[in-house]
């Protein structure tokens, strides 16, 4: 059978002949691709969901316990493939994964709408989070990621703050959507957007590399035509198997890990904290807006400090802001301070995310970049099916959420102390017999 792998590209070879003016690089337009393609996940992030929340325990008779449950079970699920997802993107491209995707999501938020039992739910749970939350969301990173490299922090910033601002209106179109048309028919339309917004740019836009059209990462020259000759680009090259072999790794994956856990237990719990204290419930909308605009002030000066500063300080500043968010949730008596916990913990996401992603990229190289990230997401995922279940849990069994908020700010705290021990691994010695073949899964 031929190797249908994209071929290796040579990160220092012309790709124009000497005295060619090259075309315009075409990073932004990739970057501005990959930016509409995060935000058409909203259907399967929790900022969206949650705001279905009581459509489905009404119409389902489910607790919160259960419908926490539910969500847990499927996007635990959904995690599990993320790496499959990863490796097939390397080897196929991350376009055409990303077209297939985003048909089988449009797909998953019609079925949505239709669900009528607790099992169907669950599967739908579990459609929405892998496809969108986890395969859309990782293959919009994973393709600039691949015309990035010194200028990633800064342009996925600005990714970020785009992002983010699609994230902050589609609380108020989903609950726009339920309110014209019914929940059921809501979901069906969300699908429908996410065809009209991502096939186009899977089909058409989007490049996996910028090889492919004789370009350079980062829009570099060719080496020889002057001032802005290419510099030599090292790739790490890590296989999946020794990045996680790395202390490093974890300590940047954990980052990930708890924030996820962390913002999903508040965002999907955002109504029941709410009407706990005697607000009504659709002030939810603000709480996740506060969060949304706080990742969008911060996300682009995080990541222009990120191409700058080692990430060992960043991911500290973080760790502290995430457990401030519960620790005020706790005590918050208004909503304003509920949307300022909001805040800070969109300011400790925003830095994560800043930082993390090119962290990922530059310590363990683009080779196997599809399943290096693909397994990350598979950690996120996970951490944003954990966190509402531990607040549910807290509810039930203690009649409050304050159990639960501490011990996300406990282990905030901790990741904290550990970030400040991160430091680059070692290359990994490519032409040992032993790493020669080994694959990327």
């Amino acid at each position: 059978m031929s190797d249908t792998s994209p071929p290796e590209p040579s990160l220092n070879t012309p790709p124009t002949a000497p005295g060619t003016i090259p075309d315009p690089f075409r990073g932004p337009v990739i970057a501005a691709g990959c930016t509409v393609a995060l935000i058409a996940t909203a259907p399967g992030q929790t900022v969206v969901v949650s705001q279905f929340n009581e459509s489905f325990t009404t119409s389902l008779g489910l607790s919160a316990t259960t419908l926490s449950t539910a969500y847990l079970v499927g996007t635990v699920a959904a995690a599990v493939p993320l790496t499959f997802v990863g490796a097939v993107a390397d080897r196929f491209g991350p376009r055409r994964v990303m077209f297939v995707i985003a048909v089988l999501f449009g797909l998953a938020c019609v079925a949505t709408g239709q669900a009528r039992s607790l099992a169907v739910l669950t599967l739908c749970f579990f459609c929405l989070r892998f496809l969108g939350q986890g395969s859309l969301s990782m293959l919009s990173g994973h393709i600039l990621a691949l015309w990035y490299e010194r200028k990633l922090g800064t342009v996925n910033g600005f990714k970020m703050v785009f992002a983010q601002g699609g994230f902050a209106l589609s609380p108020w179109v989903a609950i726009a959507l339920i309110g014209w048309l019914d929940w059921r028919w809501a979901y069906a339309v969300l699908g429908l957007l996410v065809w009209l917004t991502v096939l186009p740019l899977a089909g058409f836009v989007l490049k996996d590399r910028p090889e492919e059209v004789g370009q350079l990462i980062d829009g570099d020259h060719p080496r020889g035509t002057g001032d802005t000759a290419a510099p030599q680009h090292h790739d790490p090259a890590f296989t999946l198997k020794q990045t996680l072999a790395t202390r490093s790794f974890w300590i940047v994956a954990g980052a990930t890990v708890l924030s996820g856990f962390t913002g999903t237990a508040l965002l999907f719990h955002s109504q029941p904290i709410l009407t706990a204290r005697g607000f009504d419930a659709d002030l939810s909308a603000a709480m996740s807006m506060s969060w949304a605009l706080a990742v969008a002030v911060f996300v682009l000066p995080v990541g222009w400090l990120s191409d700058r500063v080692p990430p060992r300080g960043l991911l500290a500043i973080a760790g502290l802001l995430m457990a401030a968010s519960p620790a005020l949730v706790i005590v918050a008596d208004s909503v304003v301070l509920l949307c300022a916990a909001m805040s800070i913990y969109g300011v400790s996401m925003a830095i994560g995310s800043a930082v993390g992603v090119p962290t990922i990229a530059r310590y363990f190289g683009r080779k196997h970049h599809g399943s290096i990230r693909g397994f990350t997401t598979f950690l996120g995922v996970a951490g944003t099916g954990l966190g509402p279940v531990v607040l549910g849990l807290s509810l039930d069994e203690t009649g409050s959420f304050t159990a639960g908020l501490a011990l996300c700010a406990a282990l905030a705290i901790a990741l904290a102390v550990a970030s400040l021990t991160l430091k680059q691994p070692n290359s990994p010695n490519l032409t040992d017999k032993r790493d020669a073949g080994s694959s990327p899964l």
